[in-house]
This record gives C-alpha cells, sequence and structure tokens, in this order.
C-alpha cells in the first residue's frame, strides 16, 4: 500500500506541479505506509540510457522523522531565524526547546478535552519560556489576567505590553500609535492607521510583533514598511 500511495502522491505532485500536505487521520497511521512511501517518492527512474533521474524534481520530507524535520526547517540555507507557531501538545513533551525570544499572546479556555483542567492547559502554555535564561526574551500579552501576573526568576528578559499606558508596560497605545520602550527610554513610535487587520486583538498581536522585530534589531523604518503594506492571508482574518 505504502509504495503504491508513494507512486500516486509523485504522479499528482508532477501532475499538477503543486505542494502535497498529508495530515488528519491518514497522518495517525504514518509508521504503517509512510517508510514505504517516502522511499517511493524518493526513487529514481532508469532512462533507457542508464541514468538515474529522480522520480520527483521537488524535495520531499517526513517531518515525523528528525532529520527530514531539520532540514525541512533549515532549508537550503541555514536561517538566522525561524518564526515557529508551537501549540501546547508540543509544549507538553519539550525537553530542550528554548527560544530566542518566545510571544504568549493569551490564555483562554481551550483544548479542555486534553487537558485535567483549565489550569492544566494554562501550566502547558507556559512551558514555551520554561528553559530560557539570560540572554533570552519573553514577551507577553499584560491584558490577560494569567500572564499579567506572571513572575519569572530564570533571568529571561520579560516584555509587557497592553492597550494603555501603564507602569511597566513596554508597548502601549497613546495618540493613536503605538509606543515601545526596549531599554527604560522611548524606542519607537509606530502608526496603525495603514494597519489592515480589524480588531483590538490583532492591535495587541501588532504590539508583540513589534516588541519581537525590535529586539531583533529590525530597524524601525522596515516594520512601519510592514505595517503599513502587510494585507493578511487569503480566506483568514487573524
Amino acid at each position: 500500500f505504502g509504495e503504491s500511495l508513494g507512486d500516486a502522491m509523485a504522479s499528482l505532485i508532477s501532475l499538477f506541479d503543486a505542494n502535497l500536505v498529508i495530515g488528519g487521520g491518514l497522518a495517525g497511521a504514518w509508521d504503517l505506509f509512510m517508510p514505504s512511501a517516502m522511499k517511493a517518492m524518493k526513487s529514481q527512474f532508469i532512462t533507457p540510457e542508464g541514468q538515474e533521474i529522480p522520480r520527483l524534481t521537488h524535495q520531499v520530507y517526513n517531518l515525523e522523522d528528525d532529520k527530514d524535520f531539520s532540514t525541512f526547517a533549515a532549508g537550503e540555507k541555514r536561517a538566522d531565524y525561524l518564526v515557529v507557531e508551537v501549540s501546547s501538545f508540543q509544549l507538553d513533551t519539550i525537553e530542550t526547546f528554548s527560544p530566542f525570544v518566545s510571544i504568549i499572546l493569551n490564555i483562554s479556555p481551550d483544548h479542555l478535552d486534553r487537558y485535567r483542567d483549565y489550569e492544566a492547559y494554562a501550566q502547558s502554555k507556559l512551558r514555551i519560556f520554561e528553559n530560557q535564561g539570560s540572554g533570552q526574551h519573553l514577551i507577553i500579552n499584560d491584558e490577560d489576567k494569567i500572564l499579567s501576573s506572571l513572575t519569572l526568576e530564570s533571568g529571561v528578559s520579560v516584555f509587557r505590553y497592553g492597550k494603555y499606558k501603564l507602569e511597566g508596560r513596554n508597548a502601549f497605545i497613546e495618540n493613536d500609535r503605538i509606543m515601545t520602550f526596549i531599554d527604560g527610554k522611548k524606542n519607537g513610535s509606530f502608526s496603525f492607521r495603514s494597519f489592515s487587520l480589524p480588531g483590538s486583538h490583532n492591535l495587541e498581536n501588532l504590539m508583540a510583533g513589534i516588541l519581537a522585530g525590535q529586539l531583533l534589531d529590525i530597524d524601525v523604518s522596515n516594520i512601519q514598511k510592514t505595517i503599513d503594506e502587510f494585507k493578511g492571508l487569503p480566506n483568514r482574518q487573524e
């Protein structure tokens, strides 16, 4: 089955010249078919002259395989930074995961079919900074009840944001602009007049993104240009 599936998927990819992602219930049985399917997709054709050519010109990755996942995540060239959305499901099993900048946008009741209670779910989300320390950064939404009361002793630098100017906040809205204070002094003033995503929650998310950009030493003019020109993703409001 796996070899036939791999051959069929390779034919689809070649025919439509498109990416193919396997997920859902089929992915749950990956260990039963994926090794042979991957082997088929990564196989070689033999020309009448005896020359070997790849079955696919596309790159094929099995993201359940640690080596393939690392290669896929790094891309053809090693990236300076990777932007990763990490679910509570993934945070449940981390061991050494330690991001340079971590962001928690909010904590609200979700996935409670998986967790004992809301507190257990919240503790799972908070594991994102579990291995962070000196020289690393945590950005949190100071409007969130759980996050606003958070205190850390690990040495990680904490940056807080919220809609209003309050003591201890590093980003807030003032006079229709987002103001940022990274090192105790004013570091940025950003207009969101041309920001296209609706809703106050997206302004909060924008503040988190701005703080992350500044912590990565992205020039403020480039941050403002992105705010002005970003149009969101098709069929998404987030």
